[in-house]
């Protein structure tokens, strides 16, 4: 494998996550091409599932809570008719039973699926129970009791039905599992259901569209500090060369650093570049006092 030689690794890289592989192994790759560790993701995807991974590098690997939290959209079949111990195609078969009108299965999504929902997320799933994974308590044998956590379905379109599966796009809030709303939109219809496919196509304004698969990345596919946090509508502001070498040694930030002094910023976190746009800090002006959340020693 050739590795890429790149000035700098501070970026962020929209990965196309194959089917059959985890979420960490599709980091692997690029950290191999990268020849850096410093590579992070801001949300997995299970291992049958394929789309978009927004992967953080470098310093920008202190951005993740900036992306973490952000909306989310994916592409589902729903197969109606029965279900799976982990409600996905790795699972093994429970039960049957019939499969629900698509009428009924359009009063549901209508009644039950719209806007703030409670959503018990899955028994095989990463989420922490008493220090411990859900699934790994699972497969120790172990029943485990998961509470309900409010989540947001934003959109929630049926694309096309064909008697026995339905596909489907979704708009959800963090923290939203898609496997969930296939189990619960099964038995609120009567029946059992379970995600088939499942690919995720958006996180915030990020796209599939402009996203690359591990083995064609290169370093032209390396999101630039500056583009990613302008892409997100960040404030940012523009400092000398010479306070940039302040900031990095450790002093306290001062109005003199700005070139463009007359924006001034009450409040929330602030992005500066020097005037090439090379990427210094993250600061926080809360009522005009300013402390550094992290700086780029490059």
């Amino acid at each position: 494998m050739k590795l890429l030689q790149i000035m700098s690794h501070d970026g962020m890289i929209l990965l196309k996550k194959p089917e059959g592989v985890t979420s960490f192994q599709a980091l692997g790759i690029l950290k191999k091409k990268l020849n850096t560790k410093k590579v992070g993701h801001t949300g997995t995807l299970d291992k049958f599932a394929t789309g978009l991974l927004v992967i953080l590098t470098g310093k920008m690997t202190k951005f993740a809570p900036y992306i973490t939290g952000m909306d989310k959209t994916y592409l589902a079949t729903f197969t109606f008719g029965t279900s799976t111990t982990t409600l996905d195609p790795e699972g093994d078969f429970i039960g049957e039973k019939p499969i629900p009108s698509i009428d009924q299965i359009k009063k549901e999504i209508n009644k039950s699926f719209k806007g703030t929902i409670s959503q018990i997320p899955p028994d095989f799933s990463a989420v922490h129970i008493n220090g411990s994974r859900a699934y790994q308590l699972k497969l120790k044998g172990e029943e485990v009791k998961i509470p309900p956590r409010e989540i947001t379905i934003n959109d929630f379109n049926i694309i096309n039905w064909n008697g026995r599966d339905l596909d489907v796009e979704i708009s959800c809030s963090k923290g939203t599992y898609i496997r969930s709303l296939a189990r619960d939109l099964g038995v609120n219809s009567g029946s059992l259901a379970y995600v088939t496919k499942l690919e995720r196509t958006k996180v915030g304004p990020f796209s599939i569209d402009d996203s690359v698969t591990g083995d064609l990345f290169e370093s032209r596919n390396l999101v630039s500090p500056y583009n990613l946090i302008t892409d997100l509508g960040r404030q940012v502001s523009y400092i000398s060369d010479n306070a940039a070498k302040d900031i990095r040694n450790g002093k306290h930030m001062r109005d003199s650093f700005y070139l463009d002094s007359g924006e001034k910023f009450k409040s929330g976190d602030v992005a500066l570049f020097t005037k090439d746009k090379n990427f210094v800090a993250m600061i926080n002006v809360d009522n005009g006092k300013t402390s550094y959340l992290f700086v780029s020693n490059r």
